[in-house]
């Protein structure tokens, strides 16, 4: 009998330990807190200083240091490691590019992350359009073009638009690119000053957007400026990024420059400055209707910028030490996680 013990003993410590997989990013927030959506993103421009093919291959590196086919991988590779892990993606352009590059093993295991919401798309047009100088036929056939392929390729539509980047936004994204297109809003990064002004001391960034008159409001779509500071990148103060210069996450007390103290309250910081931005952030009340919004007790980081994430295990080590720690040390009010917008 104790020789029968011994080797059950022996067989239950041989066996591998089953770790329960985290819950699906739908399924992370907390009622009562401040939650906390930490997305990752890359804003990849389709031709600008360079050929889209430049971009993507890393070419011509004298004029800019980009490499899109190196970030996407690299990305994939992090959600494929650790499946607490998300990432939003928007340029088919690209994606288009590297897809064709794959092996067939490899495209079954990115369908898996499409189908769990960890890799997810956003806008899903060829690229992000202009709004200003292109007319609405090329806008309308890009967008089309890019969702064309996620519909065939992954059985998916996106959710969300996401105009970063462009200077200026134009009535026809509301109504025929948001709403008409099955979006349930559009995030921008750049609105006339004045106006971003006004909005963030009145929490007013979050709003409804009316891009026709005559459609009305079955046309209207869910409006978000992401910042007062007039980009899409993280909190000042806060990119990872192998190129950035900010300070980084150092939690291991026995090396010199620990800080965790000091970074968690610049963190908790930057999250209470941006949800008096939108009402609704804390539980408060939406827009003229007396109670909390549908987007109520949430505050969106969009962590990453232009050709960010080439060497994405960088910035995932310091996501999540931030993670990490900021809910250790203050979880009783934030409860901060991987999301898709």
């Amino acid at each position: 009998a104790a020789a029968a013990a011994t080797a059950a003993a022996a067989a239950t410590a041989a066996a591998p330990r089953v770790v329960a997989p985290p819950p699906l990013p739908s399924a992370r927030r907390t009622p009562g807190k401040l939650n906390v959506h930490i997305v990752p993103h890359t804003h990849d421009d389709v031709g600008w200083l360079k050929t889209v093919d430049q971009y993507y291959t890393g070419a011509n590196a004298s004029i800019q240091q980009a490499a899109v086919r190196h970030i996407i991988t690299g990305v994939v590779d992090a959600l494929l490691a650790d499946p607490s892990k998300t990432f939003t993606y928007v340029e088919m352009a690209f994606f288009t590019r590297w897809w064709g590059e794959q092996a067939e093993e490899r495209r079954a295991a990115v369908r898996r992350l499409v189908a769990a919401g960890r890799l997810d798309f956003a806008n899903g047009g060829w690229c992000m359009h202009d709004e200003a100088a292109a007319h609405y036929a090329d806008m309308i056939d890009q967008t089309a073009l890019g969702h064309q392929f996620l519909h065939d390729t992954f059985g998916v539509t996106p959710r969300v638009g996401w105009q970063l980047d462009p200077f200026g936004h134009s009535a026809l994204q509301a109504s025929h690119l948001g709403s008409g297109v099955g979006f349930e809003a559009v995030f921008f990064g750049r609105a006339d000053q004045d106006d971003v002004d006004k909005r963030s001391k009145t929490g007013a960034m979050e709003f409804t957007w009316r891009g026709s008159d005559s459609l009305g409001a079955a046309a209207d779509v869910k409006g978000f400026i992401l910042s007062r500071h007039g980009n899409y990148g993280p909190p000042p103060g806060h990119c990872y990024d192998q190129v950035c210069t900010d300070p980084l996450w150092q939690d291991n007390p026995n090396l010199e420059d620990y800080n965790v103290p000091v970074m968690v309250e610049r963190f908790l910081a930057a999250v209470d400055e941006q949800a008096t931005w939108f009402r609704g952030a804390e539980g408060g009340s939406g827009e003229g209707s007396g109670e909390g919004t549908h987007y109520g007790g949430d505050v969106m980081l969009t962590m990453g910028t232009d050709f960010t994430y080439s060497a994405a295990p960088y910035w995932f080590e310091q996501l999540d030490s931030l993670i990490r720690n900021v809910n250790a040390e203050a979880g009783d009010r934030p409860n901060v996680f991987f999301s898709p917008p």
